[in-house]
């Protein structure tokens, strides 16, 4: 609801934002927390924009608008956020990370994904592709060191293919 500073002030803007700033107070009212200095600021605002004096409607609004934020309660938060709360990594090297996760096997996926957009522009990838079917069979037997060297010559011929 706040206007922040955007530029020239548009009438239409500010009678927006004066009702929202209406509703914010009627909203406290109900409560039974009125806020009568920023009632008046209100009131004040409505009469400067009955008035087109655009700067001291805008003034009066902001004016009234931060004293209800400065008196909001501050919210509690009552239930705990959903979502990844907590991530422990594993330091055991026997413990892998699944397919999907592991850098290597992105990097491999990325290195495919690419090549087939150099096809679509018209390269010549096919030893490419070949290259990196090896580094798929290196990854899947486990000897990862080959599978690496392999996808990061094949990266690397990638790159000169874009140049």
């Amino acid at each position: 609801m706040t206007r922040g500073d955007r530029g020239p002030i548009r009438p239409d803007e500010l009678d927006g934002y004066a009702t929202g700033v209406a509703a914010r107070l009627a909203e406290r009212r109900g409560s039974g927390e009125p806020l009568t200095e920023a009632e008046a600021l209100l009131a004040e605002g409505r009469g400067a924009i009955a008035r087109h004096d655009w700067p001291a409607a805008d003034r009066a609004l902001r004016a009234a608008d931060a004293l209800l934020d400065r008196s909001a309660p501050e919210d509690v938060v009552t239930q705990w956020p959903r979502g990844l709360a907590r991530y422990d990594a594993f330091d055991r090297a026997s413990t892998l990370p699944s397919r999907d996760e592991d850098r290597l096997s992105n990097r491999g996926l990325l290195a495919q994904r690419l090549l087939t957009l150099r096809r679509t522009e018209g390269h010549l990838v096919d030893p490419l592709i070949a290259k990196l079917h090896e580094a798929e069979a290196a990854y899947v037997r486990g000897d990862r060191v080959t599978a690496q060297r392999l996808i990061d010559r094949v990266q690397g011929e990638l790159d000169s293919l874009g140049r």
